[in-house]
């Protein structure tokens, strides 16, 4: 499957270099369909020997590749030519965590399984969904405006950017990710929402009381004891 949609949309690329109705379809990032291919592919292969052999030394190859055409092309041509960079980078990424996933490499598993790292890989969709929006909010309200230099305005958005759209990628996780890991029926979705709107309902409820009744002691219980004349 992997050879096959990587011809199809390596075909198209190419195809839509001399036909605008074809590179039309560029603006949908077709690389990213071979990348998911590849992943599934990677857990697939997991198992197999010839996969085995094959995982770490594509990885690097894929890897050295990547880096000496970025190296030498420079950002500008890198820039126009994302579709191959994404390819090689993502390539490079889907071999190496199936030399992981095959018990090799194991000092880049361990650090991947650090607690931190871990928790960043629990909401990483959210993250990939939700970063690119916060970066440009930051870089059209703050770094823009603040008049710095290009090196400056890049430090800007990195201090900025990170830590904004790991948070937001958070809150948009608790919100719109997580409560579908576990509900798997609109029954359950149903009730999700009860529950939800109950409870706010309740919180709601609560804000509005005086502070004193909010405070108020529990009624103690007075024990008497009764003993036969």
């Amino acid at each position: 499957v992997l050879p096959l949609t990587a011809a199809l949309v390596v075909g198209q690329h190419l195809l839509g270099q001399v036909l605008p109705a074809v590179a039309m379809f560029d603006r949908f990032t077709p690389a990213y369909l071979v990348l998911f291919v590849a992943g599934a592919s990677a857990a697939l292969l997991a198992h197999r020997e010839k996969a085995r052999r094959a995982a770490a030394p594509s990885a690097v190859l894929l890897a050295v590749t990547a880096v000496a055409f970025i190296l030498g092309a420079g950002s500008e041509i890198t820039v126009r030519n994302y579709f191959w960079v994404d390819l090689l980078v993502g390539g490079a990424t889907a071999a190496l965590f199936l030399a992981m996933a095959q018990g090799r490499i194991r000092w880049l598993a361990s650090l991947l399984a650090l607690r931190p790292l871990a928790l960043l890989g629990s909401f990483a969709f959210s993250l990939y969904l939700i970063h690119a929006p916060v970066l440009a909010m930051i870089t059209a309200y703050v770094v823009q405006p603040s008049g710095l230099g290009t090196l400056e305005s890049l430090l800007l958005l990195l201090l900025a950017g990170c830590p904004a759209s790991i948070a937001a990628a958070y809150a948009f996780f608790l919100v719109c990710e997580r409560p579908f890991l576990t509900i798997r029926s609109l029954r359950q979705l149903a009730a999700e929402l009860r529950t939800l709107i109950s409870g706010l309902g309740a919180r709601w409820s609560f804000s509005r009381l005086p502070s004193a009744a909010k405070a108020a002691p529990a009624p103690r219980t007075v024990q008497m004891e009764v003993t036969d004349p």
